[in-house]
């Protein structure tokens, strides 16, 4: 999105000299212009329109770039949530293997073999 503004004010510019000229232009100051690409960058849209070949040009410019931007920031969300989705699938496989280890390990001193001639007291005594 930060791109978009440098294109926006840059192509505001143009549209301003042409558009202000013209007989019954919406785009008459800067800050109509500004606001006009701001707008047609982000496929907003406002009431603002060019009326002339140029400013239409230019506007074709700023909707294609605008488009880019949405489509660009919507395929970085949708492989971040690809990517995530797969790292949960790494994370279930080694959570199975973990689980499969803790059936096949004792876990507690009861469940473990004594050694022959061992008490309970011989083995809680270890350092």
């Amino acid at each position: 999105m930060a791109r978009t503004w440098p294109f926006a004010a840059a192509l505001s510019a143009p549209p301003f000299g042409i558009e202000r000229q013209e007989p019954g232009a919406d785009i008459t100051t800067f800050g109509n212009s500004l606001w006009w690409a701001v707008s047609t960058a982000m496929t907003t849209g406002s009431r603002l329109e060019p009326i002339t070949i140029e400013g239409r040009m230019i506007a074709l410019v700023l909707m294609l770039l605008g488009i880019s931007l949405i489509s660009a920031i919507a395929g970085i969300f949708a492989s971040e949530f690809v990517l995530r989705r797969r790292e949960g699938q790494d994370l279930s496989d080694v959570l199975v293997k973990l689980e499969d280890l803790e059936r096949r390990l004792p876990l507690t001193h009861e469940e473990q073999p004594q050694p022959e001639g061992a008490t309970k007291l011989d083995l809680d005594d270890r350092p």
